[in-house]
């Protein structure tokens, strides 16, 4: 595991390695007076007593007090180190995201009816909100605004829209555009109208 180097030093990392440092000791510490212990009750030193016949100018070293020591640090140091590496490991990055070329849609909207689908492509799902007022000087009920709700199967390369619509003079603009979903009004009446919708990240 590389070690950051200073500029890239931040105060959770700081701590990390502090506590890394306040740790190996710690362990270190036990391990030397477990470990000898252990030895001791195990009569694993009748082992080393052997080995050390044969080293015989290694002899003094396994004897004193700092070997045992140095070796508790040395365990605790690794210890605390796996402990660093394991806390401290950044989540797997995410795969990317697979995204189609497009999708598109055509409805036709009805008077005092749903919409009705024509025709569609990696459209999830898709809804239709309008809203009505009475003509001032017909008298008659009309769409005063109307929204497209449109939510893509697989996302999509957002980027090119093409909006068109059958009634001539009829204004449709995109209000909210993601790779996963758009949303297209317009505030004309668009009653017995067909309207088509197509998007991809390709010009159309």
């Amino acid at each position: 595991m590389p070690l950051p180097s200073p500029k890239s030093w931040t105060f959770l990392g700081i701590v990390r390695w502090l506590s890394t440092a306040i740790a190996t000791v710690l362990i270190g510490g036990i391990a030397d007076e477990n470990v000898r212990h252990l030895a001791e009750e195990r009569h694993w030193d009748d082992l080393l007593t052997r080995a050390l016949a044969r080293m015989p100018d290694l002899s003094p070293l396994f004897v004193r007090y700092y070997f045992w020591f140095g070796f508790g640090v040395s365990v605790g140091l690794a210890g605390a180190l796996w402990l660093v590496r394991i806390l401290g490991r950044e989540p797997r990055a995410r795969a990317p995201e697979f995204l189609a070329d497009g999708a598109s849609l055509k409805v036709l909207l009805r008077r005092d009816q749903d919409a009705q689908e024509i025709s569609k492509e990696n459209v999830y799902r898709w809804f239709i909100q309008s809203h009505f007022a009475k003509d001032a000087d017909t008298g008659e009920v009309v769409r005063i605004d109307t929204q497209i709700f449109v939510v893509f199967d697989t996302p999509i390369k957002a980027g090119y829209r093409s909006l068109r619509c059958s009634r001539a003079g009829a204004i449709l603009n995109v209000r909210d555009y993601t790779n996963r979903s758009v949303i297209v009004g317009s505030n004309d009446d668009l009653t017995d109208t067909v309207v088509e919708l197509r998007f991809s990240g390709n010009p159309l």
